[in-house]
C-alpha cells in the first residue's frame, strides 16, 4: 500500500478486533458476506454471449439486479400540478381534496418548483392554491412549500414537515372524528426536524412535535402544542409559540427569532445564549393573542379554544424565550438608526418589525401598500388633516417611507387609534392599522416636508424615551411618540411657507438633544472606568497591530443587560459629544459593556462550551516601547513554556474556540482572510485545552514546517476569518500557534528527521526563503537529495537580512531551524548567486529537477527630481545591512547605513517601512517620518469589507507605537506625495529634504475609479539626511535566469508557471513562491514551497505522496489569478508577513 487510493475497496485486508469474538452479542456475527472484496466482483465466469454489466457478472446475492423505478411520472405533486394549471397560469384560485400516504414524500416539492419559476421568491398571493389532504403524510411534507400555496391536512405526518418552508402555509390537524381530537396536545401530529431551515411562511401543529423542532429555523412563524428535545436548536430568526410541554435542551444555540412557552419547565431550558423573560407588554400579548386566534381558526384545537376562552388567566403564565445578542444587537440598531439614521441599523430594524408586521396585518393582502396615515393615532391623523390639499400628489406608501433613513423605520411602533394614551399617559401596544379601518374614503396626502418633520418628530420623541424620560412600553421596541406636548408644539404651523423654517429649527433642536444625551447609562456603583489621554496610541497586543481606541468619555458607566426596560436608562450622567458629533461606533466602543465589565483571560479550569462568551482575548504581549527600543532583542515579551500558569493562559484562550459549525480561519478566501496553509486550526486549538501538547504540535506540523515563523512574523489572517470575528475579539490563534512550537522546542520534541529510505534523485533548490526551505524539507522527506543554493552568506532569505532581529531572532529561531535542515540531509551552498557563478543550464545538468524560489526583490524606484542624490536608499538595502552588521559584529563594524541623529523620512507602507522605523528609532534617529498616498484608515472595519475579509481598518503596528513613544506623535503623514528630492545646503550632493505636496482622492467620472489630485498651495519641505524607499516590489530579479529560455509573465515580470502546476516552460525547472506569485505573505510562501515539491516528486516518481497544500492549489479557479501588484504597499500584504498599516505609499 503506498497511496490512500490503493486501499479502496481493499476488504480483504480488514480484520475483526479480537475482543468481539469475546462478547456474547457479537462472537457470532459474521460480515464476511458484506465485505466481499470489490476486486473479486468481476472474476465470475463470462458467458458465451460476450461481455456483461458488472451487476450480471457479480456472483448471485452480492448485490442487486433488478432496475430500480422510482416512479417520479406518478408522484402525487405531478396531479396537483395538473390541477393547479389556472392558479399557476392566472393566480386564480384552486382549492383541492387529495388523499396522502405515508409513502407520498416531499409533497410540495413540485409544485413550489412551478410556482418559483413563474413567479420568483414573491410567489403567488396568500391562499392561490389550497390543498386540503387527509391521511398519513410521508417524510417532508410540505418541504419549500413556496408564498400562495397552503397545505391543510387532516392526519398526522413524518419527520422534516415543512422542511425549508419559503412563504406557504403549513396545517396539520387530527380528523374530527378521531378519538384524540380534544386531547391533541397530547399526542404526537408531526415527526422530527419540522420546519428544519425554514425562511418564511406559517405552520399551524394541533398536536405535539417530535425532536428538533424549528432547528434552524430562519424566518417561519409557528404554533405547535408541545415539542420534544432540542426545540428551537440555532434558530436564527422567525417566531415560535408552544402551546404545551418542551423537551430537554430547548434553545440550545439560539441566536435570533423569538419563541413564547407556556407554562415553562425552566429545567428544560439550555438558557446559556436566551435570557427568558415574564410576557407582560401589552404588545408581546397582542402578538400571542392573535396567533392563538390563527391556530385556532386553523385547526379547531381544543388546547387553543381553552387559552381564548381563559385568555386573562393563560396570558400570565407564557415565558418570552428571547436571545441575548440578538437582543443587543437590536438595542444597538435602535440607538444607531435613531441617533445617525444608518441604514444597516434601518434594515436590521425593518427586518424585526417584518415578523410582527406580519402577525398583525395578516388581514392585508401581501401586495397591499399600507398608507402612511395608516401608521398614525387618532389625535395625529387630525392634526394632518389641517394641512391637506386635494391637488397633493399619490399616498406615500410603507414602503417608501421605510426607505427614508432618518429613524423611520419605526414607524409602524407608533399607537393605534383605539388607545387612550395620549390622554391618560397609559402605556400602549403599537399595531399599525389596515386602510380599511381608515374613515375616509379618499386617501389624505402629506407632502415630503411634512413627512420630513413627523420623522423628526419621531426621532425626538424616541430619544427622550430612551433617556428614560417616559417610560414607553416594557417591549423592547416600545416607544411613547407625539404626546399631546410634542404634537401641539410641532403641528401648530398652519402654512407651509413657514413649515421650511420650522423644520429647519426643529432639526436644530434635534441635534442638540441628541448630542447631549442620546446614550443612556445605567444608574448604578459600578466603578467608572479606567481612562486616558485620547491622544495616547496603544499598545499592540498581537502581531499583526491593534486599532487605535478612542479613551471612554468621561462619566460613561458601565451598562447592565439582562431584561432591560425603559426605567432601567434613567440618566443621571448624560454622555456628551463634542460640536462634530460622535459616531455611534466610537460610543459603543467606549460604552461596551463587555469591555467594560471585566472578563477574565485566564481561568484555572476553564469551559470550552462558553469560552468564547467568559473570557476576554489575551495574545502575546509585546514588550514596553520604551524598553525595547534600547536593544535588538525580539518585542514580544518572554514567556516560561514550561510555567503552569502560561499553561493556563493558553488553556483558556484555546477555549474561546467556538467548535463552529463551518470554520472560516483554516483556508483562504480572495480578499486575503483565511490560512493558505490549510492549518487545523479549531483541532489543535481543541488539543491544547485539552493539555494534548504533543498532538497539538502533530496536528501543526501536519500542515505547516515552520510554524516557529509564521507564529512570529505572519500577520494571522486566520484571525481576521475567525467566526468569532464577527462581533467579538478572534480567537488568539497567533499566540497559541507560537506556544505550541515552542514548547516542543522546550521539551525537545523537535528533532531532525532525515528519511530511512534515499531515492537517489538529485533536487537543486535557487533560494532559502521560506518557499525554498519548505519546498527543501518536503523533498527531503520524501528521500530525494536536496541542495540548496543562496547568494547570501547566511542561509533565510528575507528571513535571515530582511526581517529586523526583533522580530525574528536569527540565531535562535532561524539558526536553529537551518540546522535542523543540515541534520535532516539538506545540503546548502551559500554565497553563490546563479546567473553569475554557475547557470541555470548547469544545475540542469547536474540535478534532476530545478526549483527556482528567489523571491520578489526587484525594488521600485522613485525617480523625480534629485533621485539620484546620496542619502537616498532602497529600504530593504537598508535592512539588509544593518541586519548583517548587528549579526557580523553587534552593530561594531558600522559597515550598515547609520541613521543616529538623522532626520528618516520612510516612503511608503507594510511591513517593509514599519522594521525601517523601528530600526532607525533604534539606532537613535533624531526624527522619523513615514509617507502615505493613502488616506487615513478608518477606524473601524467599513460597510463595503465584511467579515471574513482582510480588514482593512486602522492598525498601529509596532514600530508606529515606539515612534510615538519616542517622538511623542504618530510618524504617519497621509495624503503626501513627494515632488522633489531637495539638496542639503552645505553638501548639494546629499540629500537635505524633499518636497511633498497634499493630494487628495477623486473619483473619476468617466471610469469610475478613485485618483488622486493635488492640492495648490499645500507644497511643504521636509528635513530629511535620509530618505529609505520602501514601495514595494516589482517582482523577482531575473539575473537567475538571463540568457535562459524560462518564460516571463510580462506583466507582472514574474516567472510563468500556473498555480497547482509550477512548471515553467523548460522541462524540469519549477517555479514557486514570491518570483512566481509576487510579494505575498509568509504563509503563502511556505504553502508554494510544499505544493511544489509535490508536484517535482510526482515529476521525478511518477506519482508523490507528498500532501498538497489546501486549498488553492487543488481549486485554483476559486481563486482570481494571481497578479503581481504593481503597488503592494497600496494594500496587497507584502512578502514578509504584513499588510498595509494604514498608511501606503
Amino acid at each position: 500500500i503506498r497511496k490512500y487510493d490503493d486501499m479502496v475497496g481493499r476488504a480483504d485486508l480488514l480484520r475483526p478486533k479480537p475482543s468481539l469474538k469475546e462478547h456474547y452479542k457479537t462472537r457470532e456475527i459474521d460480515l464476511s458476506k458484506l465485505l466481499y472484496p470489490a476486486w473479486q466482483l468481476t472474476d465470475a465466469q463470462q458467458p458465451s454471449g460476450g461481455p456483461q454489466s458488472l451487476a450480471q457478472s457479480v456472483p448471485p446475492g452480492m448485490c442487486c439486479r433488478m432496475a430500480q423505478d422510482h416512479e417520479l411520472d406518478k408522484v402525487i405533486d405531478r396531479e396537483i400540478v395538473r390541477l393547479s394549471v389556472r392558479s399557476l397560469q392566472k393566480q386564480a384560485k384552486t382549492v383541492l381534496h387529495m388523499p396522502v400516504r405515508n409513502v407520498d414524500r416531499t409533497v410540495g416539492g413540485i409544485l413550489s418548483y412551478e410556482v418559483t419559476r413563474r413567479y420568483g421568491a414573491q410567489g403567488m398571493p396568500p391562499g392561490t392554491i389550497v390543498v386540503r389532504f387527509r391521511g398519513s403524510a410521508g417524510q417532508s411534507f410540505g418541504a419549500w412549500l413556496a408564498p400562495g400555496i397552503t397545505f391543510d391536512l387532516q392526519g398526522d405526518a413524518n419527520d422534516y414537515t415543512g422542511k425549508g418552508l419559503s412563504g406557504g402555509h403549513v396545517v396539520v390537524r387530527p380528523p374530527k372524528d378521531s378519538p384524540f381530537f380534544n386531547e391533541s396536545h397530547g399526542n404526537i401530529i408531526v415527526g422530527n426536524a419540522c420546519l428544519y431551515g425554514a425562511t418564511d411562511g406559517r405552520a399551524f401543529f394541533a398536536g405535539v412535535a417530535a425532536e428538533r423542532f424549528a432547528v434552524r429555523n430562519s424566518g417561519a412563524i409557528a404554533v405547535v402544542e408541545g415539542v420534544g428535545d432540542h426545540g428551537c436548536e440555532y434558530m436564527t430568526r422567525g417566531l415560535v409559540v408552544i402551546l404545551g410541554e418542551i423537551g430537554q435542551n430547548f434553545a440550545a444555540g439560539m441566536s435570533g427569532g423569538i419563541a413564547y412557552l407556556l407554562d415553562i419547565d425552566k429545567d428544560n431550558v439550555n438558557d446559556q445564549m436566551v435570557y427568558l423573560e415574564p410576557v407582560t407588554s401589552l404588545e408581546d400579548k397582542r402578538t400571542l393573542e392573535n396567533l392563538v386566534n390563527e391556530h385556532y381558526d386553523r385547526t379547531r384545537s381544543e388546547r387553543a379554544k381553552l387559552i381564548i376562552n381563559n385568555w386573562k388567566e393563560y396570558s400570565q403564565r407564557f415565558t418570552k424565550v428571547f436571545p441575548k445578542d440578538y437582543k443587543r444587537v437590536l438595542r444597538e440598531a435602535i440607538a444607531d438608526h435613531v441617533r445617525t439614521g444608518s441604514k444597516v441599523a434601518g434594515a436590521i430594524l425593518n427586518d424585526w418589525e417584518s415578523i410582527a408586521y406580519q402577525l398583525n396585518m395578516r388581514a392585508i393582502n401581501r401586495k397591499m401598500a399600507v398608507p402612511f396615515r395608516a401608521l398614525l393615532n387618532e389625535q395625529t391623523q387630525q392634526r394632518y388633516r389641517q394641512w391637506l390639499n386635494k391637488n397633493l400628489k399619490n399616498d406615500s406608501t410603507f414602503q417608501e417611507i421605510a426607505g427614508v433613513a432618518s429613524g423611520n423605520s419605526m414607524l409602524r411602533m407608533i399607537k393605534d387609534d383605539t388607545s387612550t394614551a395620549a390622554m391618560t399617559g397609559k402605556e400602549e401596544v403599537l399595531v399599525p392599522r389596515a386602510q380599511s379601518t381608515l374613515k375616509s374614503g379618499k386617501s389624505a396626502e402629506f407632502d415630503e416636508r411634512e413627512e420630513e418633520l413627523f420623522q423628526m418628530a419621531f426621532r425626538a420623541q424616541y430619544m427622550m424615551w430612551r433617556k428614560g424620560h417616559h417610560r414607553g412600553t416594557l417591549q423592547l421596541m416600545g416607544s411613547n411618540v407625539l404626546d399631546n406636548k410634542v404634537a401641539s408644539r410641532l403641528f401648530k404651523t398652519a402654512t407651509k411657507e413657514m413649515l421650511k423654517r420650522r423644520i429647519s429649527q426643529e432639526k436644530q433642536e434635534l441635534e442638540r438633544r441628541l448630542n447631549d444625551a442620546m446614550i443612556p447609562s445605567a444608574a448604578s456603583a459600578v466603578p467608572r472606568a479606567k481612562t486616558r489621554p485620547e491622544e495616547e496610541i496603544p499598545e499592540p497586543q498581537n502581531g499583526q497591530g491593534a486599532m487605535v481606541e478612542k479613551a471612554p468619555v468621561d462619566g460613561a458607566r458601565e451598562q447592565l443587560v439582562s431584561n432591560f426596560t425603559a426605567e432601567d436608562f434613567v440618566d443621571s450622567t448624560p454622555l456628551t459629544f463634542n460640536n462634530e458629533g460622535m459616531s455611534m461606533e466610537k460610543a459603543r466602543q467606549a460604552l461596551d459593556m463587555e469591555d467594560l465589565v471585566s472578563r477574565p483571560k485566564s481561568v484555572a479550569f476553564p469551559d470550552k462550551k462558553k469560552g468564547f462568551h467568559k473570557y476576554e482575548k489575551e495574545a502575546h504581549p509585546y514588550r514596553e516601547p520604551k524598553v525595547r527600543v534600547l536593544d535588538w532583542e525580539e518585542i514580544t515579551v518572554p514567556t516560561n513554556s514550561r510555567s503552569r500558569l502560561y499553561d493556563q493562559l493558553l488553556r483558556t484562550q484555546a477555549a474561546r474556540c467556538m467548535d463552529c459549525g463551518t470554520p472560516t480561519c483554516h483556508y483562504p478566501n480572495p480578499q486575503g482572510g483565511g490560512c493558505p496553509l490549510g492549518n487545523r486550526i479549531p483541532t489543535w486549538n481543541a488539543l491544547t485545552y485539552e493539555g494534548n501538547w504533543k498532538q497539538a504540535l502533530e496536528r501543526l506540523l501536519d500542515t505547516n514546517n515552520f510554524p516557529e515563523f509564521t507564529g512570529r512574523i505572519c500577520p494571522a489572517p486566520c484571525e481576521e476569518s475567525c467566526v468569532l470575528g464577527i462581533n467579538e475579539k478572534s480567537v488568539a490563534i497567533k499566540s497559541i500557534e507560537v506556544a505550541i512550537i515552542d514548547y516542543a522546542f522546550s521539551k525537545g520534541w523537535i528533532k531532525p528527521r532525515p528519511p530511512k529510505v534515499r531515492t537517489y534523485k538529485q533536487v537543486a533548490i535557487i533560494g532559502s526563503g521560506p518557499a525554498g526551505l519548505a519546498a527543501a524539507q518536503q523533498l527531503n522527506r520524501a528521500g530525494h537529495s536536496v541542495t540548496v543554493f543562496e547568494r547570501s552568506d547566511r542561509v533565510g532569505g528575507l528571513l535571515m537580512y530582511g526581517i529586523p532581529n526583533m522580530k525574528l531572532d536569527k540565531t535562535k529561531i532561524v539558526q536553529r531551524r537551518v540546522d535542523l535542515l543540515q541534520a535532516e540531509g539538506i545540503t546548502f551552498h551559500t554565497s553563490v548567486e546563479i546567473g553569475k557563478d554557475k547557470t541555470l543550464e548547469e544545475l540542469r545538468e547536474e540535478f534532476d529537477a530545478v526549483l527556482l524560489a528567489t523571491g520578489a526583490t526587484a525594488s521600485r524606484e522613485f525617480k523625480i527630481n534629485g533621485w539620484e542624490l546620496e542619502g537616498i536608499h532602497q529600504a530593504m538595502d537598508f535592512l539588509h545591512m544593518s541586519q548583517k552588521s548587528l549579526l557580523d559584529s553587534d552593530m561594531q563594524d558600522s559597515d550598515y547605513i547609520d541613521a543616529q541623529d538623522k532626520h528618516v523620512i520612510v516612503i511608503g507602507g507594510g511591513d517593509t517601512a514599519v522594521d525601517c522605523l523601528g530600526t532607525a528609532i533604534r539606532m537613535g534617529a533624531a526624527s522619523v517620518l513615514q509617507f502615505s498616498r493613502r488616506e487615513e484608515a478608518p477606524k473601524n472595519r467599513p460597510d463595503n469589507n465584511p467579515w471574513p475579509q482582510w480588514g482593512e481598518f486602522f492598525r498601529v503596528d509596532y514600530g508606529h507605537a515606539e515612534c510615538h513613544v519616542m517622538q511623542g506623535r504618530d510618524p504617519r503623514e497621509y495624503c503626501v506625495k513627494g515632488v522633489e528630492f531637495v539638496p542639503h545646503d552645505r553638501d548639494p550632493t546629499r540629500v537635505g529634504g524633499i518636497k511633498a505636496i497634499r493630494m487628495h482622492w477623486q473619483k473619476d467620472p468617466k471610469t469610475g475609479r478613485a485618483r488622486m489630485e493635488a492640492m495648490p498651495g499645500t507644497e511643504k519641505v521636509y528635513k530629511a539626511d535620509i530618505v529609505l524607499l520602501a514601495m514595494g516590489f516589482l517582482g523577482p530579479e531575473a539575473t537567475t535566469w538571463s540568457g535562459t529560455t524560462v518564460n516571463v509573465d510580462k506583466r507582472t515580470s514574474n516567472i510563468d508557471a500556473a498555480m497547482g502546476d509550477f512548471r515553467t516552460n523548460v522541462p524540469g525547472v519549477f517555479a514557486c513562491g514570491d518570483c512566481r506569485r509576487g510579494a505575498t505573505l509568509v504563509v503563502w510562501a511556505i504553502a508554494e514551497g510544499r505544493d511544489a515539491a509535490h508536484k517535482i516528486d510526482e515529476y521525478l516518481m511518477g506519482d508523490s505522496v507528498l500532501p498538497r497544500a489546501f486549498p488553492e492549489s487543488a481549486n485554483p479557479k476559486l481563486f482570481p489569478p494571481t497578479v503581481s501588484n504593481p503597488n503592494p504597499a497600496m494594500g496587497m500584504p507584502s512578502f514578509r508577513g504584513g499588510t498595509h498599516t494604514g498608511s501606503g505609499w
